[in-house]
């Protein structure tokens, strides 16, 4: 495993992006973001996550919101889509996880306007 690191300026982007849906939580995992540092966890590009400040979030899921995107450009529906998932563990971001939904080689990262972002605990 890498060494932890601050993080580069697309995973704060695409950071913004999945807190930038309303969810339970999700401000103070927006006041997290200045405090993190990450580290290289797998090939597919997923990160552990720490906080170096003790800011809690109270959200409802472990992971409250996802994204994904083509890493092909395809736009028909039943293609394999890139998933990016935010886990949150004891109220602080823990992994940011990268897979594509038939195991294949994910083939770019993203650029901020292709993410669909959903939200898996919505607001009451």
């Amino acid at each position: 495993m890498s060494e932890f690191r601050p993080p580069n300026e697309n995973t704060i982007l695409t950071l913004r992006r999945l807190l930038s849906a309303e969810f339970p939580g999700n401000t103070a995992l927006i006041a997290q973001l200045p405090h993190i540092e990450v580290r290289n966890i797998d090939a597919e590009g997923s990160l552990e996550i720490r906080v170096t400040e003790d800011n809690k979030a109270c959200v409802h899921s472990t992971v409250p919101v996802e994204a994904s995107y083509s890493d092909t450009g395809n736009s028909d529906p039943f293609a394999p889509r890139v998933r990016i998932l935010l886990h949150v563990r004891n109220g602080l971001m823990h992994e940011l996880e990268f897979f594509k939904d038939d195991g294949s080689r994910i083939l770019r990262e993203p650029s901020d306007g292709e993410l669909q972002v959903e939200v898996n605990c919505p607001s009451t």
